[in-house]
């Protein structure tokens, strides 16, 4: 018996009820597409409100022979959008859709309803999106937000059984681009530089919208050395006493190909001023008699001296090329040592082998 005479005794079977309708519109559609008594396949149309498999699964196109074509043959009204594909889901607790069409500008549009979360997972492989980069990815480029309100957001999550932590990007209010995160944000660049404001059409500001404690420092810019031989790093920051910091674990090097200018509204201070013992020096380097050498500053706590030291003696001592002015001191000094060299009114005064000397009388 054939294919179609088969069908024919099914749908004699069921009747004409209303409630077999559609599945007799479904039996001429097996019919008409495997070309009735001579088993062809052909092509046919069908005008039925519903097809649908109750129980199982309605496949389309499982061989694969061909494309499904949705929409193809008509054209819609100039200005209209194309026509929808809908996929829902009924349940008790509501109701959700999302819809798939191509609107009047020509765009590819994917939309589900208000209440819905849309989700596209790539389930094992990678979920790509643009892998030719035949264009860019543009987000939330159509439609205006509110007034006074940040733009939408692209969130980043990742889920985990220690804790889930986010990244998110948007622009807010003010037009400025801002990315955040609840943990470490870490910006990476694989074998190649890390390029900031290239074009350099304003200025890299950090921390600059929020306050930090009363008494706190301001927040740091730390720069680190990472290697096996030790780790050091650097630190940018204003302290709590309003002062512009550089701090480093180790050396701290200032160099140039010209010459290094310091010129404050006020003092240039070296050297700390606030405990006892805490005397740091000033070393002055360079190449004398086949090395290199260095005199010495410093303030020294032990004897109360402004002392000028040598590390060597090649070095051979200070020489001034310019007149020398010592004030008068008015009497001699409380403290006497042996090479002390004062001014008084009646000339100058030598302290030598114990004993105090006038070395230029009036």
């Amino acid at each position: 018996m054939s294919l179609t005479a088969n069908l024919s005794l099914i749908k004699q079977d069921l009747g004409d009820t209303p409630w077999h309708t559609n599945l007799n519109t479904t039996l001429d559609l097996i019919d008409a597409s495997y070309g009735g008594a001579t088993g062809t396949p052909s092509f046919t149309t069908v005008n039925a409100d519903e097809i649908f498999n109750t129980g199982a699964a309605l496949k389309i196109q499982p061989d694969v022979g061909g494309d499904v074509v949705l929409f193809g043959d008509t054209d819609v009204a100039d200005g209209a959008d194309g026509k929808s594909l809908f996929v829902h889901r009924k349940a008790a607790e509501g109701d959700h859709y999302w819809q798939l069409y191509c609107d009047s500008g020509e765009d590819l549009r994917i939309k589900a309803d208000a209440q819905t979360i849309f989700r596209i997972d790539g389930t094992t492989p990678n979920l790509d999106i643009l892998p030719f980069a035949g264009n860019d990815v543009v987000l939330f480029g159509d439609t205006d937000v509110a007034a006074d309100a940040d733009g939408k957001r692209l969130w980043v999550h990742r889920k985990a059984a220690e804790g889930d932590h986010y990244v998110d990007i948007y622009v807010n209010q003010w037009e400025q681009g801002i990315v955040e995160c609840d943990t470490d944000l870490r910006i990476d660049a694989v074998a190649a530089n890390i390029l900031l404001n290239q074009q350099a059409d304003g200025d890299i500001v950090c921390f600059g919208n929020a306050d930090v404690g009363d008494e706190d420092d301001g927040r740091k810019l730390i720069i680190h050395r990472k290697a096996a031989e030790g780790d050091t790093y650097l630190e940018l920051f204003c302290d709590n006493a309003v002062d512009a910091k550089i701090t480093s674990s180790t050396d701290l090097v200032l160099g140039a190909t010209g010459t290094i200018y310091m010129y404050p509204t006020d003092s240039i201070v070296v050297g700390r001023n606030w405990g006892s013992g805490q005397n740091d020096t000033i070393k002055h380097y360079g190449y004398v008699n086949s090395g290199t050498r260095y005199v010495e500053w410093k303030v020294d706590d032990a004897n109360d001296y402004f002392e000028l030291t040598r590390s060597a003696t090649q070095i051979l001592g200070l020489r001034v090329n310019m007149p020398l002015v010592l004030d008068y001191v008015g009497a001699a000094p409380a403290s006497l040592v042996n090479g002390m060299v004062w001014m008084e009114s009646d000339g100058l005064h030598l302290y030598y082998n114990g004993a105090e000397k006038l070395v230029v009388g009036v």
